[in-house]
């Protein structure tokens, strides 16, 4: 679906491609709509009109993915959205609540790691694959793990992760390393390291699934380097635990 703003403004119109992350209702028919660009970064910009006025209607999905034309006046300030194309593959409706619950999870951990205004095309397409495999193969645990691996180091916020060890090690959160120091915190086996590894080499469609145990590992381990870092709650994890 195509929408175009009228608005006129004296600066380009400038295209991107966009994640979508979240929309917010500004009055009767505007939107507040927070983004991240495949080439300008996580932003904010305004749409004027974005709210249609048939219900079953809808100009852009949160979360999804767009093709976008705005108009940006700098310093900071609110884009102007004047177009949306949506990709075609948000004509394909999440197929359960656990799927959506999947595409908000990844919409929100990039509002929270990404930098505001700093372009990552590598991030924008590990966006897209994560967003896309899920979409065709359904809410696996193991997409999710291997997603929050990627993200963490894409972002420079991953800890160093021990090569070739044989024995367990244990994170320690204060200091973001691994020890043998058992009294640490977390401990981590030999066989989830490996499996983290083997998450960051390979493309996130290629990604194999771990067992139970070395996943919850790797899960635990996201979970405190992100709890230590943003002091954030994410409300996808709360709706998540609901289903």
């Amino acid at each position: 679906m195509t929408r175009k703003n009228p608005t006129t403004f004296s600066k380009p119109l400038i295209y991107d491609d966009a994640l979508v992350t979240s929309l917010v209702k500004y009055g009767d028919r505007d939107l507040i709509v927070r983004l991240f660009l495949k080439s300008h970064g996580r932003r904010s910009a305004f749409f004027r009109g974005g709210q249609l006025r048939k219900k079953s209607e809808s100009v852009l999905q949160a979360p999804g993915f767009a093709n976008l034309g705005f108009y940006d006046s700098g310093e900071g300030s609110l884009l102007k959205l004047s177009q949306c194309e949506l990709h075609p593959l948000m004509a394909q409706p999440a197929r359960d609540l656990k799927q959506l619950g999947y595409f908000a999870y990844i919409a929100e951990l990039v509002d929270c790691l990404a930098p505001e205004g700093e372009p990552n095309a590598e991030l924008f397409s590990l966006c897209q694959a994560a967003y896309f495999k899920v979409m065709a193969a359904g809410a696996q645990a193991f997409f999710l793990r291997a997603f929050e691996i990627k993200i963490l180091s894409i972002v420079g916020l991953l800890p160093e992760l021990p090569h070739d060890a044989i024995e367990d090690v244990y994170f320690d959160p204060v200091s973001s390393t691994f020890s043998s120091n058992q009294t640490l915190g977390l401990k981590i086996s030999p066989k989830a390291l490996a499996l983290a590894q083997d998450y960051l080499s390979n493309p996130i469609e290629q990604v194999q699934n771990g067992d139970k145990e070395e996943l919850i590992s790797l899960g635990r381990l996201f979970f405190i380097q992100f709890r230590t870092l943003t002091k954030r709650r994410l409300h996808s994890v709360d709706f998540l635990k609901s289903l």
